[in-house]
């Protein structure tokens, strides 16, 4: 483990994981990471050790939506680690599931595949390599706009009416 990650992860005599934290002024305050922190940073800690091993050994990981719990820039950070052939020298793949779309900023298009369900309600998936498109479109706003099929079809009636 890495000396910067050591200072701030530490065990009790419980064999409990302490995460320290520095106030602003300058003191070390423990926090129990199953009481204490929020459930991002315990998911962010869970999976760190898959990811530090994958980045040495390679390997494909599959998660499903993998942005639950977390803040979009730390989505946005380990992509970037996933991408970087410094960090990911094993050429580890990371396989995921989002609903995320400021994340298509930091994938390739050759890496983005949609699941849209057909007219039986089955399942489909394709790349979005199917789709003809400028350089300069914006991803985020060309598949919120439905331009890639695969958002949701939202409706909602109300009646005012009682039912028998």
């Amino acid at each position: 483990m890495p000396a910067e990650l050591k200072e701030l992860i530490s065990w009790d005599q419980n064999n409990k994981i302490l995460t320290v934290h520095q106030t602003d002024s300058g003191n070390n305050v423990c926090f129990d990471l199953e009481k204490d922190e929020s459930e991002g940073t315990q998911r962010m800690f869970s999976l760190s050790a898959m990811f530090l091993r994958s980045f040495k050994q390679g390997g494909v990981i599959f998660i499903d939506e993998l942005d639950c719990s977390l803040h979009p820039q730390i989505m946005h950070f380990i992509l970037q680690q996933f991408n970087s052939s410094k960090i990911n020298t094993a050429n580890a793949q990371l396989i995921f599931t989002t609903h995320d779309v400021s994340l298509l900023s930091e994938i390739r298009r050759d890496q983005v595949w949609f699941v849209n369900k057909n007219e039986k309600q089955e399942s489909e998936l394709y790349p979005l390599a199917e789709f003809r498109m400028r350089k300069d479109m914006k991803f985020e706003k060309a598949y919120l706009s439905g331009r890639f099929r695969a958002v949701p079809n939202i409706s909602f009636e109300y009646s005012d009416k009682e039912e028998n």
